[in-house]
Order: C-alpha cells, then sequence, then structure tokens
C-alpha cells in the first residue's frame, strides 16, 4: 500500500474539503506527541468528522483545531466556550491553547481507533468529566499519575 503524506496548508485544506463536501465523510489521521495521553496516543489513528451544524461544539469535544499560520493541527479538548469562541488544552498539558474561533475548528474527533485505557469513543458525560478534571489540573497532576503508579504496581 502507498502512502502518500501532506502536511501544512495542503493538509488542512484538504480535509477541511473532504469535512465540508458531506456531513457523513470522515478522515482518518495519525495523531502524533503525548498532550492528549492517555487518551490518545502517540501515533494513534484519529477518525475526524465533520462540525455539525446543529449540534455544534461542546464543552468537552475533542476537536481538530488549525495553529494561527495554518501550518499544522492539534487536536485538544474543548475546555471552556466563551462568546462563541472556544479554548482547547491537551489532557496531559499543564496550560491551555489560546482562544479560537469555530472557523479554525476542522472537525470533530469521532472514533479513537488506537487509545490508552478509556473505551474507543466516549460517550458525552465522559468527556465533560474529563474537561474538568483537564481543565482544573486534576487530570494530569492526580488522576493521570495515580493510574500510572496503579499500573505499575499491578504489572498489566
Amino acid at each position: 500500500m502507498n502512502e502518500f503524506i501532506l502536511t501544512g496548508k495542503a493538509f488542512q485544506y484538504l480535509m477541511a474539503s473532504i469535512l465540508c463536501a458531506d456531513p457523513r465523510h470522515r478522515v482518518r489521521i495519525r495523531g502524533r506527541g503525548f498532550s492528549m495521553v492517555p487518551f490518545i496516543k502517540d501515533n494513534g489513528a484519529i477518525i475526524l468528522k465533520p462540525v455539525d451544524r446543529y449540534r455544534g461544539i461542546k464543552f468537552g469535544d475533542i476537536v481538530a483545531v488549525s495553529d494561527r499560520r495554518k501550518t499544522r493541527i492539534v487536536i485538544h479538548r474543548v475546555i471552556r466556550l466563551r462568546n462563541g469562541r472556544y479554548q482547547t488544552k491537551g489532557d496531559s498539558n499543564f496550560m491551555p491553547d489560546p482562544w479560537c474561533a469555530v472557523d479554525d475548528i476542522v472537525g470533530i474527533v469521532d472514533i479513537v481507533e488506537s487509545n490508552g485505557w478509556i473505551p474507543y469513543t466516549c460517550a458525552s458525560w465522559q468527556n465533560i468529566l474529563i474537561a474538568l478534571a483537564s481543565r482544573t489540573g486534576v487530570l494530569n497532576r492526580l488522576i493521570y499519575p495515580g493510574f500510572i503508579h496503579l499500573k505499575n504496581m499491578i504489572k498489566w
């Protein structure tokens, strides 16, 4: 199987075009980095869906956000909504991202194919709890380190 790799603006335009063409379309990408650990592992497969204009973007959604220079896409969780703007944060990051507009959001994570220690899809109530824990710092200061310690003790 041949692999065709796009990065930067070309990738963003192609992905946005696919997702905007039909609400049933999905885009499968590989997440790189550790900012969403344990929910999305480095090199984990993520399936994005278009932003539903009726549902909108909700607190706790994991979204694909275009950075200000339009050179890369960041997959992070929505932790705040205010006046039509969104603030995202990687679950294992200590600091939130800058506020963004809905136009900066390319898609919403529909499925995580290769994930950490949660089910492959998150229910909305799970996303809300995770977003609250991430926003307050409880997730990366207490819950995740506690899980790693427990996992090492049990030797899963």
